[in-house]
């Protein structure tokens, strides 16, 4: 047998049967091994995924929830500032003072201001004199004669004397409620301008004599733009009057009758 066959058989000499199929036993079974441990490794990343996915369910129920609590509490917080915007548009009064129109508003302020005591003419009732519906605001009743006193000597005593409200003697001498419906005895044909002009600086359409007493015009000219253009709306709306009252009669010529 030739040497090299010799010293390679001699290399395998020391083999029992036991080494032999112990050597073929991992031969045959490795492969089994390998793919359990890889069974394994992929069970272990199967684990890992479910637990991410887990994870990453957790943290949107989360976001969710958190999402949801943050809307609830900005609608709680901004629940007040609506209703107080509402409460504020509510406090919001419309034009005209809180009234529908410029005449209803005019209405309001010519009866606060009572300017019906004289320049509405009066009848007596069982409670004493009282205004006229039927001649609203038209002034000192044009037939209707001052009251009969001693102009002369009121001026001199400093006395100030009517009857029935729409004519008054005093020092300044003798004046007469003037008509102020919309006819054009009254104030039919003055402009608002000229309306508010009179109150305002005290004179007859805001050009000539002053306004006398007892016409209150130095409380009146505090009034507003607004308010006065609502008094001349509602004057001109009301039923028109002819009545021309007295001319005012000067102390001079008073006290001469």
């Amino acid at each position: 047998m030739p040497f090299w066959i010799q010293s390679s058989l001699s290399k395998y000499s020391n083999l029992t049967p036991y080494s032999i199929l112990s050597g073929l036993g991992k031969v045959l079974f490795m492969p089994l091994f390998f793919c359990e441990e890889a069974e394994a490794h992929l069970y272990l990343r199967h684990l890992n995924y479910q637990n991410q996915l887990s994870m990453k369910k957790h943290y949107a129920l989360c976001s969710l929830a958190a999402l949801a609590i943050g809307i609830f509490l900005i609608q709680c917080s901004s629940a007040p500032t609506e209703s107080k915007k509402e409460n504020v548009t509510s406090e919001i009064k419309p034009l005209y003072g809180g009234f529908s129109s410029a005449e209803l508003y005019g209405e309001h302020l010519v009866t606060i201001c009572a300017c019906n005591d004289c320049h509405t003419p009066k009848k007596m009732t069982d409670h004493g004199p009282e205004p006229d519906s039927s001649l609203w605001l038209s002034g000192h009743p044009a037939s209707m004669p001052a009251p009969a006193v001693d102009r002369k000597d009121m001026a001199e005593r400093g006395l100030a004397v009517t009857d029935f409200l729409t004519a008054w003697v005093g020092p300044w001498g003798t004046t007469y409620a003037p008509n102020i419906t919309g006819d054009e005895t009254g104030i039919g044909m003055w402009s608002e301008q000229q309306f508010i002009n009179c109150i305002r600086e005290g004179k007859l359409k805001g050009l000539s004599r002053p306004l006398l007493p007892p016409m209150p015009w130095q409380f009146y000219k505090a009034m507003t733009d607004d308010e006065l253009k609502a008094i001349f709306a509602y004057l001109k709306s009301t039923k028109p009057i002819k009545n021309i009252a007295p001319a005012y009669e000067p102390p001079t010529s008073a006290s001469a009758m």
